[in-house]
């Protein structure tokens, strides 16, 4: 039967735990947060951790389930000095009940951080990161210091912690920008139009222009008009000296 001023639960009769004699008495579980000396005491899928009916029998190093707050729930410390249960850089803790992270670790937010300082938070492939132990990342294609500046590095793209410096393909060059077949990241649509030998894309099978056909095609039509403007000579011509006209 359950209390409904505690929210425990009121059992009759059972076996005591160091013998065999039924029992006649009746005892409450506890509820959350109640003291507690052993988990028999609280109420079922409860623990009695760090002295109180908790809901997890470990709430991990930088959490406790006896906050002056929440008895019974695990939530964070709010102490962040040292913590022996944690791995990361002096063994600390953060505001978040988790242990720091250090330098070089994935993390989502900048107070996940033993640095305080989560490069590209919110976004994938955030890093712990401070002035003096953080490599470069790209960010957007661009390359983000530790100090969280940017470089461009257009017109080539960004690979990780680095700029490109020569492309086989048009994903390796920053948006705007295609690559040529002399690895060279150019403007969009002016790849091979300066005669450098550079891969003016086209599609496959697709007729090509050959500005040669058009010269001969204009040549010919100039060796026509000059041999039709010598024979209108011919036909114009006066009539010898001395001759009278018909």
């Amino acid at each position: 039967m359950q209390s409904p001023k505690t929210g425990g639960a009121f059992l009759f009769g059972g076996q005591s735990n160091d013998s065999d004699r039924d029992l006649d008495d009746s005892w409450q579980l506890k509820a959350f947060g109640a003291v507690c000396t052993d988990s028999l005491e609280c109420g079922v899928g409860q623990s009695c951790t760090e002295g109180v009916c908790c809901e997890s029998a470990n709430c991990g190093p930088c959490r406790t389930c006896a906050g002056p707050n929440l008895p019974g729930l695990c939530t964070p410390r709010g102490v962040f000095g040292p913590e022996p249960g944690c791995d990361g850089p002096g063994q600390a803790c953060n505001v978040l009940g988790q242990c720091r992270l250090d330098n070089e670790q994935p993390c989502s937010e900048d107070l996940a951080c033993a640095s305080n300082t989560c490069l590209q938070a919110g976004r994938d492939a955030g890093i712990c990161c401070n002035a003096e132990g953080c490599t470069l990342r790209c960010v957007g294609g661009d390359l983000r210091g530790p100090d969280g500046t940017t470089t461009s590095c257009a017109p080539y793209g960004c690979a990780v912690d680095r700029c490109n410096a020569a492309c086989t393909s048009i994903d390796e060059c920053a948006p705007g920008f295609e690559c040529t077949d002399k690895g060279a990241c150019v403007p969009a649509g002016s790849a091979g139009s300066d005669g450098d030998g550079g891969c003016a894309c086209h599609v496959a099978g697709a007729p090509q222009s050959r500005p040669w056909t058009l010269s001969a095609l204009v040549g010919l039509a100039l060796v026509g008009l000059t041999a039709r403007s010598r024979r209108g000579t011919k036909r114009l011509a006066p009539s010898p000296r001395g001759r009278a006209p018909h």
